[in-house]
C-alpha cells in the first residue's frame, strides 16, 4: 500500500508494483517460488519422468523460498529451516551412513529389466508389511535417494527390493547389474544408503477381528507391495491369527516376471540356491501340476486353469514358508500377452491358477462377498498396487460391491491403494 504504483497509488502498475523496493520484490520472488512447488507437485508426469530434475528443482526452490522469507523479513522460517535441517541429518547421516547397512546384494533378474537388492535385515530396521525405503547408490548418485516399495515381509531374515527399469535412475541401475553380470558375477556387493521405512495402510490390516478376508490385487511390479503384505499375513495366519482367506491377483504383461517374482514365496529360497534336494518336503500338488527342472530350484509347473483341471495343493521349499492350507490362500496370475499358451514355471509354496486374459474384479469380489456372508463376516480387506488403469477399476468394483448399510447383513469392501506410477 505504501508504492506508488498500488491499486490505490497515483499511477497503479502492477508490473511495478512487484519490483517496487526490497520488500514487494523479495514478495514476488517467494510468490514464484512457492508457484513453482505447487506447479511441479501437481503435475505428474514431470516427476515421473523427471524425477531426477524434478528432486534437485524441488530442493533448490526449499531452499529459495528460505532465503526470500528472510528478505521478507519472516524471521520465523529459521526455526523450519533448522528443523529440515536437522530431520535431514538424522536420516541422511544418522540413519542411513550409520544405523542401517550400507552393503547389499544386487542381482539382475533374467528378464523384464528388472533388479533385486537384498541385504540381512539388522535388528535396527523395523517395518511393517506394505512399507517403502528412501535409497541411495553412490556408485549411481549419492544424492538421489528414491522410494521403492520393501518386498519382503517382516518376519523375513532378508530384506528383499525388486526395482524395474522405469526412469532415467532405474535404469541406470539395471545397466550397473547387466555389467557386473557380464564380467561374471550374478551377484554383486554394492554400497546402498537406505533411510526409512515409511508409510502406513489406510485400513487397520492389524485388526484380525474385522479382517477375516484379505483381497490383494497387483500389476506388474506393483506385486512388491502385495508381496510384503501377503507374506506377512501367512506369516501371522501360522503365529496364530484368525484369518480365514488370501486371495492374491496378480496381472502381468508376460509370465516370466512371475516366474522371477514367485508370489507369496519366502526371500530367503533366493539365499538358499544350493540347498540339498533330500532337504525338500512336497506333498502331492494335483494330478500334472508338478514338475523339477535341474538349472533351477524346485517349484511349480502352473498351467492355465481356464483349460486344465488341476487340484490345489502345497509345495514347501527349504522348510522357509510356514504349511498354510491351501483353503487359506489362493493365487490367480493372469497374464495379457500369454497367446501361445505356454506353461509357467513358478518356484512358490503355494499352488497357483494360471489365467491367459484379465481378471474379472467383479466376479472376484461377488465370490469374496458370498463366502464372507457366509461365514458372518462384514468386513473384508483390500490391498491394490499397479498402473492407474488397473487401480481405478478396483476402487471402482469395490464401491459397486459394497453394501451400503454396515451391520445389516452385507459386506463392506475397505480399500488401500498404492499407484507406481509416481
Amino acid at each position: 500500500a505504501d508504492s506508488a504504483f498500488a491499486l490505490t497509488g497515483n499511477n497503479p502498475d502492477l508490473i511495478k508494483f512487484l519490483q517496487d523496493g526490497g520488500t514487494n520484490t523479495s514478495g514476488t520472488l517467494l510468490m514464484l517460488a512457492l508457484t513453482g512447488l505447487v506447479v511441479l507437485s501437481i503435475v505428474p508426469w514431470i516427476r515421473r519422468w523427471f524425477f531426477d530434475i524434478w528432486l534437485f528443482l524441488h530442493i533448490a526452490l526449499a531452499v529459495c523460498v528460505i532465503v526470500f522469507c528472510l528478505m521478507h523479513e519472516v524471521g520465523a522460517v529459521v526455526v523450519v529451516a533448522v528443523w529440515w535441517a536437522v530431520d535431514v541429518a538424522l536420516r541422511y547421516l544418522v540413519m542411513a551412513g550409520c544405523r542401517y547397512p550400507t552393503t547389499a546384494t544386487l542381482r539382475k533378474l533374467p528378464t523384464n529389466d528388472v533388479v533385486e537388492i537384498s541385504f540381512r535385515k539388522p535388528e535396527s530396521f523395523d517395518y511393517n508389511s506394505g512399507q517403502f525405503v528412501q535409497i541411495a547408490i553412490p556408485s549411481l548418485s549419492v544424492l538421489q535417494f528414491h522410494p521403492i516399495s520393501i518386498s519382503s515381509a517382516p518376519h523375513e531374515e532378508y530384506v528383499t527390493l525388486h526395482i524395474r527399469a522405469l526412469g532415467g535412475w532405474t535404469k541406470k541401475l539395471v545397466a550397473l547389474a547387466e555389467k557386473r553380470q557380464a564380467q561374471g558375477h550374478n551377484t554383486t556387493e554394492i554400497t546402498v544408503f537406505v533411510e526409512g521405512p515409511y508409510g502406513s495402510a489406510s485400513i487397520d490390516i492389524d485388526n484380525e477381528e474385522r479382517y477375516k478376508t484379505v483381497l490383494l490385487v497387483s500389476g506388474g511390479i506393483g506385486v512388491t507391495h502385495c508381496q510384503s503384505v501377503g507374506k506377512g499375513l501367512l506369516h501371522e495366519k501360522a503365529m496364530g491369527r484368525s484369518l480365514r482367506k488370501v486371495r492374491f491377483v496378480w496381472t502381468v504383461r508376460d509370465l516370466s516376471l512371475a516366474e522371477e517374482i514367485p508370489p507369496l514365496a519366502s526371500n530367503e529360497s533366493h539365499h538358499h540356491h544350493h540347498a540339498s534336494p533330500s532337504n525338500l518336503v512336497v506333498p502331492n500338488v494335483g494330478r500334472g501340476s508338478s514338475a523339477f527342472d535341474n538349472n533351477r530350484t524346485p517349484g511349480r509347473l502352473v498351467h492355465d486353469s481356464d483349460s486344465h483341471d488341476s487340484e490345489t495343493g502345497l509345495n514347501i521349499a527349504n522348510g522357509l514358508v510356514p504349511s498354510v492350507s491351501t483353503d487359506i490362500a489362493n493365487i490367480d496370475i493372469y497374464c495379457s500377452r500369454n497367446s501361445d499358451g505356454r506353461k509357467a514355471f513358478i518356484d512358490t509354496p503355494l499352488a497357483c491358477n494360471l489365467h491367459n486374459k484379465r481378471p474379472d474384479l467383479d466376479s472376484i469380489l461377488e465370490s469374496l462377498k458370498k463366502e464372507a456372508i457366509e461365514n458372518g463376516e462384514s468386513s473384508v480387506a483390500v490391498f491394490g498396487c499397479g498402473p492407474s488403469g488397473l487401480i481405478n477399476s478396483l476402487k471402482n468394483a469395490c464401491r459397486k460391491h459394497s453394501d451400503p448399510v454396515i451391520g445389516c447383513g452385507g459386506v463392506v469392501f475397505d480399500v488401500h491403494t498404492e499407484i507406481f506410477e509416481f
